[in-house]
């Protein structure tokens, strides 16, 4: 300590500072010091703990100094001198050295450091080492192993939907190499042509070299992971996604061949011995110098067999990534073709016992929300906005042009809002502001230009606070899609804090649809259609005339008089669920709260059905003005028909064509409304299904706990049940559509009446789950196409678990002394199966 630390000059020589010891102070501390205390001066605060330093504190040290018995870290230079990474490699170090490799590269994608997985490698550290090796094989692969790094890094940092606990991007002053991201193709890639030159050495010494073919495998299984990351990161382009989907297809069906070979070829399998993390070629302490102050830590490094499951998975992931190039393609996708795609891919990769890991949703990311320009698959989030909310099949949404000031209002990075120039199309820079209209390819009968249309929408009353809404929305739209994109506790989390966005755009909707703005805009359709055909006269076209019909019919309608506030309001209630769908999945609910969780997931789906019914309800109306007005079209042409007949005397050839072009337009003008009305009334069939479940485990959970037949913690003095039911829908309480539901509604709906008794309640609940699974049934039959694969698997997971309940309560029933236990995720991630065991 300094004797002068008071009234002494910091900038003073040494010489000038006075040293004394402070063993004697210290000891006469410890002596009077009781274990937590600690010395510090009087201005001391809690704030100034977080960096607060133990001396000699294990936690506080990296673990360079060894335990007694271990042998201390080594620099490179010393392994390499004792023989640790010798270049003259055997076929078989050679594979076990690159399969030790691939479960280090599996392992940092699972969220370790490159320096305690990848770069405990010794091949990996010196590049101009391997120049001496007898084959250009190990240069190669460690080589594009580097590159891996880098395109992986690249990826996770571009998608940015990345936590802590997912990845870690720091390299610690490593050689990453040089990323796959997909060049101009003016120049060669180094990485690549290195893997060509291996390729080729050994074809053309097979059978001297690699007898068993093991390393052309491990290098060819580089080259597919090197040009299917090129292509991937390629389908964020509209004008290039399908093609580089169909490259990246290719390469990963390529890549899982080879993959196989590896795995055949690999000695670890044949021996059944793992790797040796201190063994050739690798020293586990190497890094620790570049650790930091990070404390110690045994990474568990992934078996060889674990890294080929791992990248087994990862091709599965980003095949079917794949699949969202249409999307991006089309131009005029949805945010509910954007999180149905999120959906699906979910599901596909649980269903292989995996939640997608952070590599293919970074991928994801980049493809869905295209981070260069902004927006959700390649446009503007308002426009992915707008043509989620605009059922109305046999004409596209309103054609609007975003002001700046208005995207630059949102509050956020800037990302949908430009940069001051006027908007161009082929900027690749800047998101197009201009939303709705048809999109580019599909125009087809459209009653008058784009410009006309732009122009009318745009001084047409409402359209101010529609084009306001739409801007608003951008960001909120954006952060959903990064919400559905994190792993699931972050997913949930974000999920709860959207809650009060979404709620304020709900608010903002209302006002859009109290300006009327779509019924004016379908009543200026009708008219503009009408015109083009007047009184459906002879040689009029009947695509517009249907047009007419069916868009004066819905201006009329409850869906036009709600458009945006159902749409949003749909969207917030769906997150709301999401919330507490995940919760199950999560782990986080105990037995004695599922009763209270399914009655308000029961509230929240009739709340969503109930928007789904104007929904369909008014898109039938629309259908049935439609068909009326092609009848009518369609008799006018018959009678016309055979009246020029009997004036030629000859059979009306030319009208009869005529005829048959009318009716093609009209059933396509149909086709795109029939689809999205098949598509609100499944949606409405599924919710049903997932309602009556509800009221199922409702009635079970609530007979159990009724008979104290399932466990609960002991009841305490800080805790009481309606703090444990604030605790779990509080923030539900953020939002004003659907009302927020309070503890004593809960303790109303669940309080026993009079004559009801447990036994009665699980036969409500078996007879709730009967009538699940005979709507599952109903559902499941229906001919192929009519369920995508996601909601198939949902029905099906769910008749399974209805089935296992039905008979768990019908147990319950029969045996009072039995008691319940709960098998989450056994056949459906929101509906536990119900086991009942003896037992005290």
């Amino acid at each position: 300590a300094m004797s002068g630390a008071v009234g002494g000059s910091v900038g003073g020589d040494a010489d000038e500072d006075g040293w004394v010891p402070i063993d004697d102070a210290l000891r006469a501390a410890r002596g009077v010091m009781r274990s937590g205390q600690m010395v510090h001066a009087a201005n001391f605060q809690l704030y100034h703990s977080m960096n607060a330093l133990q001396i000699l504190d294990a936690k506080m040290d990296v673990g360079m100094a060894p335990p007694a018995g271990e042998p201390p870290m080594k620099s490179l230079a010393a392994l390499i001198a004792e023989g640790r990474a010798p270049l003259d490699l055997s076929d078989e170090d050679q594979t076990n050295v690159f399969d030790a490799l691939l479960a280090c590269e599996a392992t940092w994608h699972r969220g370790q450091a490159l320096a305690t997985t990848v770069y405990t490698c010794l091949y990996m550290h010196d590049a101009e080492r391997l120049e001496a090796c007898r084959s250009p094989v190990m240069r190669a692969y460690f080589d594009a192993t580097r590159s891996a790094v880098a395109t992986v890094r690249h990826a996770v940092s571009l998608g940015d939907v990345w936590e802590e606990e997912d990845f870690v991007l720091h390299v610690a002053g490593f050689d990453v190499g040089a990323a796959a991201i997909g060049d101009d193709g003016t120049k060669p890639n180094a990485t690549l042509a290195l893997l060509r030159l291996a390729e080729t050495w050994l074809v053309e010494n097979a059978g001297v070299e690699d007898r068993r073919g093991a390393l052309l495998a491990r290098v060819r299984f580089r080259i597919a992971t090197h040009e299917a990351y090129e292509a991937l990161f390629k389908l964020a382009d509209p004008k290039r996604a399908v093609a580089a989907a169909e490259v990246a297809r290719q390469a990963l069906r390529r890549a899982a061949t080879y993959l196989a070979t590896t795995r055949a070829t690999c000695y670890y399998s044949e021996t059944n011995d793992d790797w040796d993390p201190n063994g050739l070629g690798f020293d586990r302490k190497l890094n620790l110098s570049k650790m930091g102050p990070s404390p110690p830590r045994v990474v568990r490094l992934m078996s060889i067999q674990q890294g080929f499951d791992y990248f087994h998975h990862l091709i599965g992931q980003l095949t079917q990534l794949c699949d969202v190039a249409p999307l991006v393609a089309s131009g005029a996708a949805s945010l509910r073709d954007a999180l149905a795609f999120l959906a699906a891919f979910d599901a596909g990769s649980k269903k292989n016992g995996r939640d997608p890991c952070i590599v293919a949703r970074s991928f994801a990311a980049i493809a869905v929300l295209h981070p260069k320009r902004g927006g959700i698959l390649g446009k503007h989030p308002g426009d992915a906005a707008l043509r989620s909310a605009w059922l109305f099949g046999a004409a596209p949404p309103p054609r609007l042009r975003l002001d700046k000031e208005e995207d630059d209002g949102l509050g956020g990075s800037g990302d949908a809002g430009g940069d001051g120039r006027e908007e161009d199309e082929g900027d690749q820079d800047v998101p197009s502001r201009l939303v709705g209209g048809v999109a580019s390819g599909t125009r087809k009968d459209v009653p008058f230009r784009d410009q006309e249309e732009e122009e009318e929408a745009a001084s047409a009353p409402g359209a101010a606070e529609l084009r306001s809404f739409l801007a608003k929305t951008s960001l909120g739209v954006e952060l959903l899609v990064r919400a559905y994109l994190c792993n699931r506790s972050r997913s949930r989390r974000k999920l709860r804090r959207l809650l009060g966005e979404w709620s304020a755009l709900v608010d903002m909707a209302v006002v859009v649809d109290v300006s009327g703005f779509v019924p004016g805009y379908l009543r200026r359709l009708s008219e503009r259609a009408a015109r083009d055909n007047p009184g459906a006269q002879p040689g009029g076209r009947g695509g517009t005339a249907e047009l007419a019909a069916a868009s004066g019919a819905l201006a009329n309608s409850p869906w036009a008089r709600r458009v945006f506030s159902s749409w949003s309001g749909g969207v917030l209630v769906r997150a709301m669920l999401a919330h507490l769908s995940l919760g199950f999945e999560l782990e986080l609910y105990l037995p004695h709260e599922l009763c209270m969780v399914y009655w308000y997931q029961e509230y929240l789906t009739e709340d969503l059905q109930d928007k789904l019914r104007v929904a369909e309800r008014s898109l039938a109306a629309h259908l049935d003005a439609a068909a009326d007005a092609a009848s009518t079209l369609s008799a006018s042409a018959t009678k016309n028909k055979n009246a020029n007949a009997r004036r030629k005397g000859k059979k009306g050839t030319d009208s009869s064509d005529e005829t048959d072009r009318t009716h093609d337009s009209m059933s396509t003008s149909s086709m795109s409304t029939h689809a999205r009305l098949a598509e609100v009334r499944m949606e409405g069939h599924i919710l049903e299904a997932h309602k009556t479940m509800c009221k199922g485990m409702l009635r079970f959970t609530c007979g159990l706990s009724a008979s104290t037949r399932s466990w609960r913690p002991a009841r305490d003095d800080f805790t009481d049940a309606e703090q444990n039911f604030w605790q779990r829908f509080g923030i539900f309480h953020a939002v004003r559509d659907p009302a927020p539901l309070s503890h004593a509604d809960f303790e109303q709906y669940v309080r026993l009446e009079d004559g009801v008794t447990a036994d009665r309640l699980f036969e409500l609940a078996a007879e709730c789950f009967a009538q699940t699974r005979a709507l599952c049934k109903t559902l499941l039959e229906l001919p192929k196409g009519a369920l995508s694969q996601t909601q198939a698997e949902d029905l099906a997971g769910l008749d399974k678990t209805a089935a296992a309940n039905a008979a768990a309560a019908r147990l319950a029933m029969a045996a009072p002394a039995m008691r319940a236990e709960f098998a989450f995720a056994a056949h459906h991630p929101t509906y536990p199966t119900v086991k009942l065991v003896r037992g005290g």
